[in-house]
């Protein structure tokens, strides 16, 4: 993007601007050069009003603005819809979005109160073998 082309965005007009403050559309030029737009733009917001008052555009520039770019956003979303083959005009083409990866929870089983979890050891062929419950000391209560 030139510099041109940033201050007609902007909506002010550029040949008005240079020919009334050269010294300072040099200025902004030059600067605008070495940052680059959005820099340039966070940098110099506060002038832009000013000038855009100063240096307006007419009705009719303003409305060939407007359908330049109602052109490109045309353009670019022609661009952006798929191509449809002759033979498939008649049909709808639908878009799928793509699946969306769920994660996997596996569930813990359930145990009895008095079982423990069985662990099975790396190497399959070996038997699996189930941990006898604990046995808990039944206590008189004294009373």
């Amino acid at each position: 993007m030139t510099f041109t082309e940033f201050l007609t965005q902007k909506r002010i007009n550029s040949p008005a601007f240079q020919a009334a403050k050269p010294a300072m559309w040099a200025h902004f030029a030059e600067l605008f050069a070495q940052m680059g737009e959005k820099s340039f733009d966070a940098q110099k917001k506060f002038y832009f009003n000013p000038l855009r008052a100063d240096f307006p555009f007419s009705a009719a520039e303003i409305e060939k603005i407007e359908a330049e770019k109602k052109a490109a956003a045309m353009a670019k979303k022609a661009l952006s819809n798929p191509v449809i083959s002759p033979e498939k005009e008649g049909e709808s083409v639908k878009k799928v979005p793509p699946k969306m990866m769920k994660p996997v929870m596996k569930k813990e089983p359930v145990l009895a109160e008095n079982e423990k979890p069985v662990i099975s050891p790396e190497n399959e062929s070996e038997p699996v073998k189930k941990v006898p419950p604990k046995m808990k000391p039944i206590m008189k209560k004294e009373g």
